[in-house]
């Protein structure tokens, strides 16, 4: 059975999805969504997910995008880092009452592998030693526990929200007041924004909902952070619209703005 592991339109949860469809193929029996999973013909349920491979080197890797295939002479960004160290530690969540904490989102959680404080000390010193003064941290959540709640609904609290989730957001407050002062009041029709700013055009859609992607592009970068669909068409107020050879064209020609 293999499905989108980000589907919100048909189902909440992929890998309790894929378990739900496979029952029903083998025993015949439909399984309503809202009903609990029936787990007395099961044996066992491996999964397997490649989201955590080669992680400590992603950003250097990058998704291995070539847009320019014919191109002779491809330079790779420059990395963000410097140096990447790994930290051996492993956390579970829990159900019972030996478990040691709560995460961040609640759940009650116990360690499994702890962390060998005596030699972050010794890794961090010597980052220190060669100038790194700055660091980033990222986590790697492997396992079916993980994957009912990456798209929660609602608001976040400040503790939930990274900088990517920030990604613009400038626009986005702009769909939301378009969308907010005039569907529903003035028209009922889909409605198209066009945010021009001084240094970018940005186009939106708004029908009823916030239409919504999990990953987007700027510049060269990619981004995969849950953000309203918003497409940045021009450089804004440098941006010039005019007709020539029997089409409209944009394109950044000073307009001496």
């Amino acid at each position: 059975m293999k499905l989108l592991l980000v589907d919100p339109s048909d189902y909440d949860d992929a890998p309790v999805e894929g378990i739900r469809r496979i029952l029903e193929e083998f025993t015949g029996d439909k399984i309503l969504r809202s009903a609990k999973v029936p787990t007395d013909k099961i044996e066992w349920v491996r999964m397997e997910a490649t989201v955590a491979t080669n992680a400590p080197d992603l950003l250097q890797i990058g998704n291995q995008a070539c847009p320019h295939i014919f191109d002779l002479t491809v330079s790779t960004p420059s990395s963000l880092y410097e140096e990447v160290v790994e930290i051996d530690e492993r956390k579970v969540k829990s159900d019972c009452s030996a478990s040691i904490g709560r995460g961040v989102s609640g759940e009650l959680v116990r360690v499994v592998k702890p962390i060998d404080e005596d030699a972050l000390k010794s890794l961090l010193k010597g980052l220190l030693e060669k100038g790194i003064s700055c660091l980033a941290t990222r986590f790697n959540s492997i396992g079916l526990d993980s994957y009912g709640s990456s798209c929660p609904s609602g608001f976040h609290s400040i503790k939930q929200i990274f900088g990517s989730q920030s990604s613009s957001s400038g626009p986005g407050g702009g769909v939301v007041g378009y969308s907010q002062a005039l569907f529903g009041v003035e028209t009922d029709k889909p409605l198209i924004g066009l945010d021009m700013g001084g240094t970018s055009t940005d186009v939106s859609r708004y029908a009823g909902s916030y239409e919504q992607v999990i990953e987007t592009q700027i510049a060269e970068a990619a981004i995969q952070a849950p953000q309203l669909e918003i497409n940045t068409v021009a450089a804004g107020g440098e941006s010039k619209l005019k007709f020539q050879f029997g089409a409209f064209r944009v394109r950044p020609e000073s307009l001496g703005a």
